[in-house]
């Protein structure tokens, strides 16, 4: 009698330990966002580190078993409103006991065109459970408007007003210029791209021609001028690069009606586009300062 209490004690005890380990059993969450501050219709990708200490795989993608989302607020307790569609992540599996590192993207899923301050907290759900990382914070600016133009566009809509400008944002100690393209009331992005590093020496150039593409010439280094050609929402099509010379580059028509670029010659240097430089870290390493 007494060896079996003891059998059913040990057996209970060996219970109690198997669900207290699965209790403890949790997936880690740690993100981080590459700059403090984005343009309004800026993408915003956000790194997430995930590791994996439950005893069944975590499976993002179609058929997974597990979500990522975020809580943002503009301010405290005023969550903004969710689009619908799901935080962009590529397929990936997260095997028991091990980590990776995601880029998801944000801008799509959630409603931060708004100017302002934001702050955001990760969450990973998993077999129903939900793991929330620390929140972090950003602002959303409009930019320094360098140039700016009213351009009709013939759509096929009709007759198209739309207002766009060269916007820039200080990062990494340099100024990066973008493309904005929006309504005339400036209620709504049509689209953004970054057009690379911006000198302030040189006022950016913008023009349209008759097919409806958008012209932009800025100074990217102290001697050398990026031309980018344009769809009508922003998107760029061709990149050119031209010499400086003593005279000021500009734009204008030939007797075609064709863009062309005056006051610069051939440029035969490097042509890079400057990015900021962005610090990767890995949160759950140890030896980390």
């Amino acid at each position: 009698m007494r060896n079996n209490m003891m059998v059913r004690f040990i057996a209970t005890c060996a219970g109690c330990l198997v669900f207290g380990q699965l209790a403890a059993a949790q997936v880690e969450v740690a993100c981080r966002l590459d700059n403090d501050q984005y343009l309004q219709c800026e993408d915003i990708p956000a790194l997430m580190t995930i590791q994996n200490q439950t005893p069944w795989p975590v499976i993002f993608g179609e058929g997974g078993n597990a979500d990522i989302a975020f809580r943002i607020e503009r301010r405290p307790g005023k969550t903004t409103w969710d689009s619908g569609v799901p935080v962009e992540v590529d397929p990936y599996e997260i095997l028991p006991g091990r980590k990776a590192t995601l880029e998801v993207g944000i801008t799509r899923s959630y409603d931060i065109g708004k100017t302002g301050p934001y702050t955001l907290w990760p969450i990973v759900t998993h077999k129903a459970q939900m793991y929330t990382g620390s929140r972090m914070v950003m602002d959303v600016v409009p930019g320094f408007n360098v140039a700016s133009k009213k351009i009709v566009f013939d759509g096929d809509a009709g007759v198209e007003k739309r207002l766009v400008s060269v916007r820039t944002i200080g990062r990494g100690g340099a100024q990066f210029a973008f493309l904005r393209v929006e309504n005339q009331q400036g209620s709504m992005c049509y689209g953004l791209n970054e057009l690379g590093r911006y000198l302030s020496t040189s006022k950016p150039k913008l023009l349209a021609d008759s097919s409806g593409r958008i012209h932009v010439l800025h100074l990217s280094r102290p001697r050398r001028y990026t031309y980018g050609i344009h769809n009508m929402n922003g998107t760029a099509i061709e990149r050119k690069f031209y010499a400086r010379q003593l005279a000021e580059a500009s734009l204008g028509y030939n007797d075609e009606g064709s863009v062309i670029v005056t006051g610069v010659s051939q440029y035969e240097g490097d042509t890079s586009i400057e990015r900021p430089r962005v610090h990767r870290f890995d949160p759950f390493d140890s030896t980390r300062d």
